[in-house]
């Protein structure tokens, strides 16, 4: 009886002692979270930091379509409907139809991993990839298409930033970011794994990815 009762007041005080942890490292991890977040407005140039945009407003969006469509290299996916685009391939592609203009960047290669992992990419690169798609839709009227690599990991990280830049810009939730690319089938993208080179057990989607952002 007193074994018994000794080993519930040691979980009782064990579980006092890990809440109370949890509850200051949760503090500590906003205050640190709030200095950096300070710290990146106070460092970016006012030129440089995102700022809200209006030429995409009024414009269709991919969101709501969920209607199946065959996954092919060169084949072009509508990400914003009428104005951005999403194609994989190693080659540049020509213009498959009139005001369609193809663009490229090596920001979804730029993951430098631990071990066996290859993404996804860090906020410095999405910070990039959104000025990216910034520019090149403020420079043309033309419909935009980003093209990506064939390498599974790198086009996956590639479908991730387009969808982190709905995000960012459209403010669309991390379900309607990935819809665009849930569509395809059967799906060209692959899973982000943990950083060893053990055989992964856990598989992280793009969509957890974007829950996160």
């Amino acid at each position: 009886m007193a074994e018994a009762a000794g080993r519930r007041d040691w979980r009782a005080a064990a579980s006092k002692f890990t809440q109370s942890m949890s509850d200051k490292t949760l503090q500590f991890s906003k205050s640190i979270n709030d200095h950096v977040d300070r710290e990146l407005v106070a460092d970016t140039p006012a030129h440089r930091r995102l700022q809200p945009l209006n030429f995409l407003t009024g414009r269709s969006r991919s969101f709501n379509n969920t209607e199946k469509v065959e996954w092919a290299i060169g084949a072009v996916y509508p990400v914003v409907e009428g104005r951005l685009y999403f194609t994989c391939s190693n080659q540049a592609l020509r213009d498959k139809e009139e005001g369609l203009q193809m663009f490229t960047s090596k920001l979804p290669a730029q993951y430098y991993p631990f071990c066996a992992d290859y993404g996804p990419v860090n906020l410095a690169v999405i910070f990039r990839f959104v000025e990216l798609i910034d520019k090149v839709l403020q420079e043309s009227k033309r419909k935009q298409c980003f093209r990506s690599s064939q390498n599974m990991a790198i086009r996956t990280n590639g479908a991730f930033l387009m969808a982190a830049y709905l995000i960012i810009r459209h403010d669309a939730s991390p379900e309607q970011a990935w819809a665009p690319f849930a569509r395809i089938e059967p799906t060209p993208f692959t899973t982000y794994r943990d950083a060893t080179y053990a055989k992964a057990d856990f598989p992280l989607s793009v969509l957890d990815c974007l829950h996160g952002l």
